[in-house]
């Protein structure tokens, strides 16, 4: 077995995971790493829920961008302040970096 060879019947590495908690992860929207972190489910499974069930993919990727709309437009939103903190400090090192030449 070649790893050039292109015609293979194979799934993907997260297949068997995905088939065994796919109702899970997309009743929630969210998968649990091994670390205890809530996440997106990866684009490969998206890819595989909206093959399989493309009615309840389309209502879970507009809860995502209404979601996604809400965090990026409410300044009173906890993520949205500490990004903006995140940003000044970024700008504050980077004018720190900052060295004027001698010529």
């Amino acid at each position: 077995m070649s790893r050039g060879n292109k015609t293979t019947n194979s799934n993907g590495i997260g297949h068997d995971a995905y088939k065994k908690y796919k109702h899970r992860w997309y009743g929630n929207d969210f998968i649990v790493n091994g670390n205890g972190i809530k996440m997106k489910p990866p684009r490969y499974f998206d890819k595989l829920y909206e093959e399989e069930y493309p009615e309840k993919f389309a209502a879970i990727k507009k809860a995502r961008k209404e979601t996604l709309d809400i965090v990026g437009y409410s300044i009173k939103d906890p993520k949205y302040i500490r990004l903006r903190e995140i940003e000044e400090v970024k700008l504050l090192q980077l004018k720190q970096q900052l060295r004027e030449l001698d010529s």
